[in-house]
């Protein structure tokens, strides 16, 4: 190869090396783990599901009691609310969502693990009792798919692994025996990708020191269970959840992979290829946790490090978790409205947008406003206009407020040109005190189209009013300065001067 082809190979290899690293970058991104709002109640061993956007966390052990504690949270808002308790405390149990209710399946009481079923409906705050499990189980694993539920593994009632599978139908209100794993396993996980069950880690039967690795497929079609690649770092404690048709292994615990054994590592599996690969490390370690995804977001909350964790992390970018601010109104008046809001923090600044169609598309009509209010005084009065606002932060720019419409218009009479040579102007402040003027008709017109003007957003904040033959003392003119933003209203009583 000669010199010119050498180097035109060198430079389209640093090309493709070039692109290949933009595009990991872009699908990357620059994702990460976040701290949001705490859970009200730390607890460990609790479980989750998500409906209509909403996290519940349910159950655990607080480090004092087993609790049927329900708490709410909402990530638009990252706020908690408390719900109806559960009927049975328990922890240990498996949560799961299925047409939009939650069932709680199993765990263990303050004496045994238990068979209870009881399902939640998020619309009423309501509990329901169903069909118990076949057998009482413990730190099982649990996932719906295709209409039914699977309990996957656990704690026997002696205090014994499974490899147990039964399967729910919420329509006969029954559970069914299914293939079961190919060993028994305890504290494990299991996520659903592609109408398949995976389920993986867990403790293995008599070895409290074995961090399983396993990695098993279920095929709910022909009931079989089957080896796929290990989770590249064992442990129990570990949860899964599927985020893009991959699946999330996050956390849990095994002293041989990291020295306080409660384990910040996140492990992403591919159903297609078969592989794993390491993500971004949560920012707390944990083990007996919950966790949620929801619009492309996982979440974790609570679980076990040292001490009991109320912490909560999402998976996500920086941009995207920038709270939004709130509470926008807009209030019109004569050829202007008025904004206000509820702010993210004391730095922040905000960007204000404007649209005359509902829900867009905006312009932006002003950047980077300091403060919590805003007006805009270039509309029209008759014309309905629709606004948002996004907040500014060294992160990026949040997402939009709430939408708030206004339709500026003169609601009050016009004012009228006096119809005599003289008029009484008599002006009432906003703290309530009255100003009485005598003056002459081009005095008051004068007045009136300062006031017109001032109202626009142009001109002066104070006017000057001779108060000719009001003056006192040995004067030979006084004037009374009106601020415009202390008028209240005004009053114009004309006549004519004889």
């Amino acid at each position: 190869m000669n010199t010119r082809n050498k180097s035109l190979f060198f430079l389209c290899f640093i090309l493709i090396l070039t692109l290949v690293q933009s595009n990991l970058t872009f699908a990357s991104g620059n994702k990460q783990w976040i701290e949001k709002a705490p859970t009200p109640t730390a607890r460990q061993d609790s479980g989750s599901a998500a409906v209509n956007g909403i996290i519940y966390v349910i159950g655990g052990h607080d480090g004092k009691s087993v609790t049927n504690t329900v708490e709410a949270y909402n990530p638009s808002t990252n706020t908690w609310e408390t719900k109806a308790p559960m009927p049975t405390s328990r922890y240990r149990l498996g949560v799961v969502e299925l047409d939009n209710k939650i069932y709680a399946i199993g765990g263990t009481d303050n004496e045994t693990n238990i068979k209870n079923v009881e399902v939640y409906d998020p619309t009423t705050d309501s509990w329901e009792k169903k069909a118990d499990l076949p057998a009482g189980r413990g730190a099982l694993s649990v996932v719906s798919l295709n209409g039914k539920i699977y309990a996957i593994g656990g704690m026997d009632t002696t205090g014994n692994s499974t490899a147990t599978t039964f399967e729910y139908d919420p329509i006969s209100n029954k559970w069914t025996s299914k293939a079961g794993l190919s060993i028994g396993r305890i504290h494990g996980a299991a996520a659903v990708a592609n109408g398949k069950i995976y389920f993986f880690g867990g403790i293995e039967p008599n070895s409290q020191a074995s961090f399983s690795q396993r990695m098993e497929e279920y095929n709910p079609v022909t009931n079989v269970w089957a080896s796929k690649a290990s989770l590249p770092t064992g442990r129990y404690g570990v949860r899964a959840t599927t985020l893009n048709n991959r699946i999330f292994a996050v956390g849990g615990y095994n002293y041989n992979a990291d020295p306080g054994g409660y384990l910040k590592t996140v492990e992403e599996y591919d159903p297609i290829l078969n592989t794993w690969e390491t993500k971004e490390n949560l920012k707390t370690g944990r083990s007996v946790f919950s966790i949620a995804t929801v619009n492309g977001k996982v979440y974790v909350m609570g679980g076990k490090n040292t001490s009991i964790l109320s912490s909560t992390e999402v998976y996500s970018t920086p941009s995207e978790e920038i709270s939004s601010p709130s509470k926008l109104t807009a209030i019109p008046s004569n050829k202007r409205v008025d904004l206000n809001w509820a702010g993210i923090n004391v730095d922040a600044l905000y960007n204000i947008k404007r649209s005359e169609k509902s829900d867009g598309p905006y312009t932006t009509i002003a950047n980077s406003v300091t403060g919590t209010t805003y007006r805009d005084i270039n509309v029209i009065n008759g014309t309905t206009y629709y606004y948002v606002v996004t907040a500014i932060t060294p992160e990026g720019e949040s997402n939009n407020s709430n939408e708030a419409s206004a339709t500026p218009q003169n609601d009050s009479p016009s004012n009228p040109e006096p119809s005599g040579d003289h008029a009484i102007l008599t002006i009432t402040l906003s703290n309530g005190i009255e100003k009485e003027f005598d003056l002459s008709i081009e005095e008051v017109n004068a007045f009136l189209n300062w006031y017109d003007a001032k109202d626009a957003g142009t001109g002066p904040a104070k006017y000057a009013i001779d108060k000719h033959n009001n003056n006192k003392g040995p004067f030979a003119k006084r004037t009374e300065y009106v601020i415009f933003d202390k008028i209240l209203t005004f009053e114009v009583s004309e006549y004519t001067a004889k």
